[in-house]
């Protein structure tokens, strides 16, 4: 589907996002920092919707330090185009391995072949002091709401054979707010995680990076505005003609105007406000609703799946 009215452009809003680098990330790092020198092996989970965008610098400089697997999560929003490029790059990913993972849908093969990448990096490299240790220690980090304690608890419940979590989850950005102690997640050979907060760059460097992540919902949705976020949503699935929103939200055809979509939203789901203007009520669309609905449908992959760096790949 093709129409004239679409955007070429999109018009990014000045926003300072310098100063969004709440405490428990500084703590977080600071954290790091401590433990890395005890560690074996660094896994950094990352969105593999934004395999580039928002990876943060500071943590790119101490995984140099040790062996470096990179686990793309969510890799079932991603197009197979992106998907297949990821399995042949890991060396432009700047990682030692790279592990796709669904962390909705993980698999036994998936945990085993985590511990055995690790323990392959660990095994070819000099551990110098910690070498009279039998026990591996894996510190695992990345940015917000990547799925890190998901991935935790699923390698401790697959592995040990554990019910329950050790590591706290949920769909919140910034969930852990601290370097936690070890888990165990497999007996022979012991190997401990340890739990990292989501840390991002101190300076997000431009709006379009900054709506980037909150589309993954890797930064809180208030910070920006969900109304904002899923007009920039709309004009990257315009652009790159993908168009299942038509369908799904019961249009006529691909549009360019947010607010429109937003009313077919609340129209679907009859979700309407009453506000009374010069003494009578009228009833408008629920756009708060409406804008939150998009988002979660956006991240559940019903209107595409995506790859918001497939440019820097190609």
């Amino acid at each position: 589907m093709k129409s004239a009215r679409l955007r070429e452009r999109f018009t990014f809003p000045l926003y300072d996002m310098a100063t969004w680098f709440p405490g428990h990330m500084y703590k977080g790092i600071q954290g790091m920092q401590k433990r890395i020198g005890d560690m074996d092996c660094i896994i950094e989970v990352h969105d593999a919707r934004i395999p580039f965008t928002g990876r943060n610098p500071i943590f790119d400089r101490h995984a140099k330090m040790r062996p470096h697997i990179l686990v793309l999560s969510k890799v079932d929003l991603v197009d197979k185009k992106s998907v297949h490029w990821m399995q042949k790059n890991p060396d432009k990913l700047g990682a030692t391995e790279v592990i796709l993972a669904d962390m909705k849908r993980q698999t036994l093969r998936t945990s085993n072949l985590l511990v055995e990448k690790m323990l392959e990096v660990i095994d070819h490299t000099d551990r110098f002091h910690r070498s009279r240790n039998e026990s591996y220690h894996v510190l695992v980090a990345g940015i917000p709401n990547v799925g890190k304690s998901t991935l935790i608890n699923y390698l401790r419940n697959t592995t040990l054979k554990k019910k329950g979590k050790s590591a706290k989850v949920g769909g919140i950005p910034g969930i852990t707010k601290s370097v936690m102690e070890r888990i165990k997640i497999c007996e022979d050979p012991k190997i401990y995680l340890v739990d990292t907060p989501g840390v991002l760059t101190p300076r997000i460097e431009s709006a379009e990076v900054a709506l980037q992540l909150a589309a993954c919902n890797t930064v809180r949705s208030e910070v920006l505005g969900e109304e904002l976020i899923c007009d920039y949503i709309l004009y990257y699935l315009n652009k790159h003609g993908l168009t299942r929103y038509v369908e799904e939200y019961g249009l006529d055809e691909p549009i360019d105007n947010i607010h429109e979509v937003l009313k077919a939203i609340a129209k679907k789901y009859d979700k309407h406000l009453k506000h009374r203007v010069s003494g009578e009520y009228q009833v408008l669309p629920n756009f708060q609703f409406a804008a939150h609905k998009m988002l979660h449908d956006f991240n559940r992959g019903l209107l595409a799946e995506v790859n918001f760096n497939w440019e820097m790949m190609s």
